[in-house]
């Protein structure tokens, strides 16, 4: 009989005889410490012993974050990507600061289930959360040149961020234009021929914002980034009007987003060469 069989033994008989307040300690020690097995399981290459065990484990603790993370991070290792799928959006669920769980998530959906656009939201999340403490500015940059490789393969166009292709006809078009809301009206139609570009939003984004209409400039920029969560400089305008109405934490994101994505941008890398890192790291 395996020990987790025998600590559900001794949960039961522990309830049975009234004995509840004796068994805790115990069952907590002996919790931590099916826990750390796992985890050994894991990084020994016993992943499939890794899942049977911690299977069992939470059948008596479904809530329990680390131990569905190290089931989630098994079956990811054992390529049963939506079991793994299924985990990770638990632990997420729960608690949506689980930055391992954005990351290996956004790998899984990026590079074996082929849902680029989930995969981005995922590694969005995680470059909020990166300067939490436990990851560092290296790993975000990679993260951030990750994005952009993918968001290139998933809109198709030649590079990072702002399609360079449209933007010049943009702003022909609407640099004829002499009056702010005509010059909106006609960068909303280009925007509705063109509904898979940031630009004609980030246009109108700084059309609002050069008239002091900070609300409908951040509305804009948002909408933008709907579109394309690596256009560095929709970051950058949104990142700074968030300052000014002093909404200081998603401002200071928004701007080191900026950063990592126009950083990238000069440091691009294609998308082929940054696919073989598909395995669940940050254990």
């Amino acid at each position: 009989m395996s020990r987790l069989h025998l600590l559900i033994l001794f949960s039961f008989l522990s309830l049975t005889m009234g004995c509840a307040s004796v068994g805790t300690p115990f069952m907590a020690q002996a919790f931590e410490d099916d826990i750390q097995e796992g985890r050994k399981l894991i990084q020994s290459g016993h992943l499939k012993q890794a899942v049977d065990d911690l299977s069992v484990f939470l059948e008596m603790a479904p809530k329990n974050e680390e131990a569905r993370f190290l089931r989630a991070l098994a079956y990811q290792g054992l390529e049963q990507f939506p079991a793994a799928v299924k985990d990770y959006e638990l632990v997420i669920k729960n608690n949506p600061k689980s930055v391992k769980s954005h990351y290996n998530l956004g790998m899984i959906l990026a590079y074996k289930l082929n849902e680029p656009g989930h995969a981005l939201e995922h590694f969005d999340e995680y470059l909020s959360l990166y300067n939490s403490g436990d990851n560092s500015g290296e790993r975000a940059y990679s993260v951030a040149k990750l994005m952009c490789a993918i968001d290139q393969s998933f809109h198709g166009y030649g590079g990072p961020g702002v399609d360079q292709n449209t933007l010049p006809g943009l702003l022909i078009e609407a640099g004829k234009i002499s009056d702010p809301s005509e010059k909106r009206k006609k960068l909303a139609e280009i925007a509705k021929d063109n509904p898979s570009s940031p630009v004609p939003l980030y246009l109108i984004g700084k059309s609002y914002e050069s008239e002091g209409k900070r609300d409908e400039a951040i509305k804009s920029y948002e909408e933008a980034l709907k579109l394309h969560l690596t256009c560095g400089v929709c970051h950058e305008s949104l990142g700074n009007l968030l300052l000014q109405k002093r909404r200081t934490e998603e401002g200071q994101s928004h701007k080191k987003k900026a950063q990592l994505f126009m950083a990238s941008e000069r440091d691009w890398i294609p998308n082929e060469e940054l696919s073989n890192n598909q395995q669940g790291e940050i254990k």
